[in-house]
């Protein structure tokens, strides 16, 4: 991974089918600076590739506004 690139792992919870799960992939994915996102349902965790302009609380917040919560990993 270069320098400008950072990786943020979220815990969700309140996800309860693949439906959730994409509107978290959508949402996170239209946050300017990111390059990739994984969800996983079974783990209730998103990875999240982004450029370090993007803060990860804004990616905390993200998931937050659209109806679950979130905060970062350990």
């Amino acid at each position: 991974m270069n320098s400008v690139m950072q990786r943020t792992v979220l815990v969700i919870t309140g996800m309860c089918d693949n439906r959730c799960r994409e509107r978290i992939v959508r949402a996170l994915e239209r946050v300017p600076g990111i390059v990739q996102v994984d969800v996983s349902l079974l783990r209730a965790r998103a990875t999240v590739l982004h450029e370090r302009r993007c803060e990860p609380i804004t990616l905390v917040r993200t998931v937050i506004e659209v109806g679950y919560d979130a905060r970062m990993a350990e």
